[in-house]
């Protein structure tokens, strides 16, 4: 739960390794076209702007896919 990886990219700028909480970006609904477009902004740390991105903090975390993956 770092606020950066790979690089310096900042796929959670608000992260906190000491808040106690599950920072989790979510990006959905977003074309590969608009993902590369859009890149720049996970280097500057404003992910939260992209086109299907949310953004939450949990400090627990359940998923249930719809299919199976």
């Amino acid at each position: 739960n770092a606020e950066c990886s790979g690089g310096g990219m900042r796929w959670a700028p608000r992260a906190d390794f000491e808040d106690g909480l599950l920072d989790l970006v979510l990006v959905s609904g977003a074309s590969k076209l608009q993902m590369i477009a859009e890149s720049k902004r996970i280097y500057s740390g404003e992910i939260a702007q992209m086109t299907g991105v949310r953004e939450f903090r949990a400090t627990e975390v359940v998923v249930c896919p719809a299919r199976t993956v």
